[in-house]
């Protein structure tokens, strides 16, 4: 019975412990440093935008990276820990036409399109496989006063 005991003891202190290990990995912004990071994206281009957002990626830090979308979404699975790296190699901003801007123009301020190109390397291929990949950016200006913000992306 102590025995027993004993291996349930250890068992929920090596619970708890690896709990804080994860909890302090996952450390929030408090409210200052999320208004601090929302001020600096305001003084970003569209493409800075872009760029912040590859940076967040390659520090897996999931907090910064869903704020460089619209409306971030925090159920994103981003899948981060199986990036080993990601690179932009290129951006060039599109010329959209009418069918691109359709649904923009009429909700936001403004919106560009980019065209990018990087380059990421898995822990394990999974939905991609290693190597270079362009996609295509779309950018929203919400109001005259916010932030660029990357309202969509994919393959194109």
């Amino acid at each position: 019975m102590l025995k027993r005991i004993s291996v349930l003891f250890i068992a929920i202190i090596g619970v708890l412990l690896l709990i804080s290990i994860i909890g302090g990995c996952t450390q929030s912004m408090n409210p200052k440093e999320h208004k601090e990071y929302i001020e600096y994206l305001k003084t970003l281009t569209p493409e800075q935008v872009i760029q912040e957002h590859f940076r967040c990626k390659n520090e897996k830090d999931t907090q910064k990276l869903n704020l460089t979308k619209y409306k971030g979404d925090a159920n994103t699975v981003w899948d981060l820990g199986n990036i080993i790296s990601i690179k932009i190699l290129d951006i060039q901003e599109l010329q959209l036409n009418d069918f691109d801007k359709k649904g923009y123009e009429d909700n936001f301020f403004k919106v560009k399109g980019f065209s990018v190109r990087y380059e990421v390397q898995f822990k394990v291929e999974k939905q991609q496989n290693n190597g270079t990949y362009t996609w295509r950016y779309f950018l929203v200006k919400e109001t005259i006063d916010s932030p660029w913000l990357i309202h969509s992306y994919g393959a194109g």
